[in-house]
């Protein structure tokens, strides 16, 4: 299973307690260009051993390989859109908006998830540009899955 998850709080619980072992990931690839160091050291102190995290700016993505048992975490969307060729070789089974918080000037569009215009035009464009099996807006594996295209779609 390879997941792409938007996710603005990266490495919490919801990813240690539910996805890692719901999907059986061994892999956590962080791709972040603006990390403390001392924040990778709580990341990797907060994992299970097992757990690989491996951390790549946005520069180096195209390094990455290919990895099954993997979830690929990314504070926002414009960083993916941005830097869509670097992901084209890489074919995910989810596209996963896990959490995107209230900010200024955003709007609500579940719970979870608060996008601007500019948020879903780079919605549109990574899904139109990436592959995925599955595209969707679930904080947990075992709570409610939103088919967020048919929602951003009726909202245009």
């Amino acid at each position: 299973m390879k997941i792409l998850r938007v996710d603005d709080r990266l490495i919490h619980g919801q990813i240690i307690a539910g996805w890692i072992p719901t999907f059986t990931i061994s892999n956590i690839i962080l791709i972040n260009d603006s990390i403390p160091l001392d924040m990778l050291q709580i990341y990797k102190n907060m994992l299970p051993v097992e757990i690989n995290l491996l951390i790549f700016n946005i520069n180096e993505v195209d390094k990455i390989i290919d990895k099954n048992s993997s979830i690929y975490l990314l504070e926002n969307i414009k960083l993916l859109k941005n830097n869509l060729q670097k992901f084209e070789n890489i074919s995910f089974d989810l596209f996963n908006l896990g959490g995107m918080r209230s900010k200024v000037d955003k709007e609500k569009i579940l719970d979870f998830i608060y996008m601007d215009k500019n948020d879903i035009n780079d919605f549109f464009e990574t899904i139109k540009n990436l592959k995925f099996k599955k595209v969707n807006a679930q904080q947990l594996p075992n709570t409610q899955s939103f088919d967020i295209k048919r929602i951003l779609e009726r909202r245009s």
